[in-house]
């Protein structure tokens, strides 16, 4: 049974991980100006900037890939910040404006919704609970086993 587990909880986090990587090329936002629409790599390069005004969901990003890296040594630890990640993302609702074009036309960056790239991050970090969730379950179980194991012993 715990080998079917973490079968079932890698397939998630590569999952989570390809749908991560995904999101990287595909626009985050749309805006006035689709020029303006940034992807994901974009934000990711750049997005810390937006720390200084107010708009902290790229703090998501250093904790999911920590997570993809450590949910299975650190299934408890990882659900939490995985969880924290999801939380910090939503601040991903609040940005109005990518800035200007290059007339300096402020309106054409003006965000008019969340792009493909934008939803599919959002789903990645979801899928990313559920992985960690799932290690968190087998090492639990493992853990259960091995004390009954013990104790018939």
């Amino acid at each position: 049974m715990p080998k079917r587990a973490t079968s079932s909880a890698t397939s998630r986090r590569n999952l989570a991980i390809a749908i991560y990587v995904v999101s990287m090329v595909l626009p985050s936002y749309v805006t006035r100006e689709s020029a303006l629409g940034m992807p994901g790599i974009g934000l990711l390069l750049i997005g810390w900037i937006g720390i200084g005004n107010h708009i902290y969901a790229w703090l998501a990003n250093p904790l999911i890939i920590f997570c993809f890296f450590g949910m299975k040594n650190k299934p408890t630890l990882c659900l939490y910040l995985s969880i924290a990640a999801l939380v910090l993302s939503l601040d991903f609702m609040n940005v109005k404006s990518l800035g200007f074009d290059s007339s300096r036309d402020i309106a054409a960056g003006q965000v008019l919704s969340v792009g493909l790239g934008g939803a599919i991050w959002l789903l990645s970090i979801i899928l990313t609970i559920f992985a960690c969730a799932t290690f968190f379950r087998e090492k639990h179980l493992a853990q259960k086993i091995e004390h009954e194991d013990e104790q018939s012993s």
